[in-house]
């Protein structure tokens, strides 16, 4: 690994062109040849090649832009922001609405399986949602806005991210642990390929935490 920039290309229309202002969220595929942005000014979702060509974009309507994420077929987009999550093909069809979230939904991952999606929320909740139908499951609860949510690599353990813990939890709505060390909010979470160590950030701060589950 060199860390050598390979490309740079701007895509999305914001606020003096900036970068920082336009793009809120970025996926690749699973198979790693297309690249999913959304925006967070201009309300789309753009899909690239490798080489910076633009494959496909769509306007999403929504009012707030905020997580986007590939299924793992790669089939499937998933993106979220305004209390909504929406399901599209990779020709920008909408799939499927999910509705349940009562404030705005910071972030949406798939779990490795492709069964399950779950939704993290300033409501307070994080909800777990069949992904071939939408259909409501369970709602988590935090004492605080929830900024991140991922599933272990077996899909058996979600993991969420609020104001100063994270919690992870089974699919059936047990807590079964909680970490707390951060001094400030915990804005991404995520589980490591083997899913013995997870890895969190705040706005200053990356931590590490060794899980022997």
């Amino acid at each position: 690994m060199s860390g050598n920039l390979l490309r740079s290309w701007q895509g999305h229309e914001g606020i003096n062109n900036s970068i920082f202002n336009s793009i809120q969220d970025v996926s690749f595929t699973p198979d790693g040849n297309i690249l999913a942005t959304i925006g967070r000014i201009d309300k789309q979702v753009k899909l690239w090649n490798l080489e910076g060509n633009l494959l496909n974009n769509w306007q999403t309507k929504d009012n707030l832009l905020t997580s986007i994420t590939f299924s793992p077929d790669g089939k499937t987009l998933a993106t979220a922001g305004d209390k909504t999550v929406k399901l599209w093909n990779l020709e920008g069809k909408l799939l499927e609405t999910i509705t349940g979230h009562q404030d705005n939904i910071a972030s949406v991952s798939f779990s490795p399986d492709g069964k399950l999606i779950a939704t993290a929320s300033a409501d307070k909740t994080v909800k777990l949602w069949q992904s071939d139908s939408g259909k409501f499951l369970r709602t988590l609860h935090h004492n605080e806005s929830v900024y991140s949510v991922n599933f272990s690599p077996d899909s058996q353990i979600l993991l969420s991210a609020s104001v100063d813990k994270i919690n992870l939890w089974d699919l059936d709505g047990k807590r079964l642990y909680t970490l707390q060390g951060h001094q400030g909010n915990i804005l991404d979470v995520h589980f490591s390929s083997d899913g013995n160590i997870i890895a969190s950030v705040d706005t200053n701060n990356i931590v590490l935490w060794n899980l022997d589950i």
